[in-house]
């Protein structure tokens, strides 16, 4: 038969450290952190490939992030790898809107933000696992200690040193380039 189908989800600090544990407890955890998220999707029966609606928010802190490539890529391309790697302490922190469609996730309002980089990104994450990401991000100076600091402090001191980079490929190899001047150096 044919019908709507709806959910709802909420998750509030669910700890990624402890649920992805690994057995090596000498190095620092690759990805950790308290998770939260809310959201809810519709989808019709009748058309269930083309009908997927909804959305949500999303929260982490506490984090470290080393694992997810697309936070890699970012480091690389910033040259700031081995200050994101060398750091320890988990305070990565990452905020974001997302909607559903029935083909990706699309990213609105996101923020990334680790102790050598902070990058606003936007833009449909597929669910086949393509990006076509735009994200403006700037290097940190020196390894930011992050905790007393609002993103709004964060982003407004980093203001002239953000460029605009295209991330696409997929979730698994992601391509970051410079988005050539003119369609660069500005907010999301």
């Amino acid at each position: 038969g044919s019908g709507e189908g709806r959910a709802e989800w909420k998750a509030e600090k669910f700890n990624l450290q402890r649920f992805l544990a690994s057995n090596d407890t000498t190095a620092p955890p690759k990805i950790a952190g308290l998770f939260t998220m809310d959201g809810n999707a519709t989808i019709d029966a009748a058309n269930p490939g083309g009908s997927l609606a909804g959305g949500g928010t999303f929260h982490l802190e506490k984090g470290r992030l080393m694992a997810l490539p697309i936070v890699s890529q970012l480091a690389n391309t910033l040259a700031v790898f081995d200050v994101l790697s060398n750091a320890t302490t988990l305070n990565h922190r990452a905020d974001g809107t997302f909607t559903l469609h029935p083909t990706n996730a699309e990213l609105s309002d996101t923020s990334i933000v680790t102790t050598a980089f902070a990058a606003k990104v936007q833009g449909p994450i597929g669910f086949d696992q393509s990006l076509n990401l735009k994200v403006n991000a700037g290097p940190f100076r020196r390894a930011q200690k992050l905790f007393g600091d609002t993103l709004g402090n964060i982003f407004e001191a980093l203001t002239p040193e953000l460029v605009t980079y295209r991330v696409r490929g997929t979730l698994a190899e992601p391509s970051v380039s410079v988005v050539p001047l003119g369609g660069g150096r500005s907010s999301p």
